[in-house]
């Protein structure tokens, strides 16, 4: 990762200055905290509709008939019209969940954090079954972050690396350490080759 940043800021002529922080008056997310803090608070209008889509819900539907005839149901309860397992609204299956996924995946300070940590921020607020899935499904399709994601594997062909010209001109150095102590206390090795 660092390296494809390193070729993609090669590209640019720039000079790195440092400012103080006093002199430094350019306008970022953390000088604006009231702006930031607003802009996280995600709020979904039109939610409304889940009221009417518990009672046809196929997983819904009985937990919601159970609050309703007020049975003693540990998990479950119904607030402001809501259906809430402990303190998580339940999302009956609908485009919603499609919506509230990308939102929290990608909407407004998200950045694309990946599939674990939008699971994370989902279970935190949100429940319906198979969450996990449809996070999984929903991450492998985004493009930003399929194009994106780092490698987890070197792919291609090996490129031999050029024959130097002289001596002293192309040096690698290694450690060997942990080796079995000398008599001396040594147990590592400082290795120089000089691949000419």
């Amino acid at each position: 990762m660092h390296a494809r940043w390193v070729i993609f800021l090669q590209r640019f002529t720039f000079v790195l200055k440092h400012k103080s922080g006093v002199q430094n008056r350019v306008a970022d997310a953390l000088s604006r905290r009231a702006a930031l803090i607003t802009q996280l608070q995600t709020e979904f209008f039109g939610l409304d509709c889940l009221k009417e889509l518990y009672p046809q819900d196929d997983y819904f539907k009985e937990h919601w008939a159970n609050c309703c005839k007020q049975e003693l149901n540990t998990d479950y309860s119904i607030r402001h019209g809501f259906l809430f397992k402990g303190s998580l609204l339940c999302i009956p299956s609908s485009s919603w969940r499609q919506q509230i996924i990308k939102e929290t995946h990608s909407g407004g300070l998200s950045a694309h954090l990946g599939r674990d940590n939008t699971i994370i921020q989902l279970q935190q607020r949100f429940f319906w079954p198979h969450l996990r899935r449809d996070v999984s499904k929903f991450v492998e399709r985004c493009s930003i972050c399929q194009t994106y994601k780092g490698g987890g594997q070197n792919t291609g062909l090996y490129q031999s690396l050029p024959v130097p010209d002289s001596i002293w001109e192309d040096l690698s150095l290694n450690f060997v350490m942990g080796l079995p102590r000398t008599k001396h206390g040594i147990d590592s090795i400082m290795v120089v080759v000089d691949r000419f």
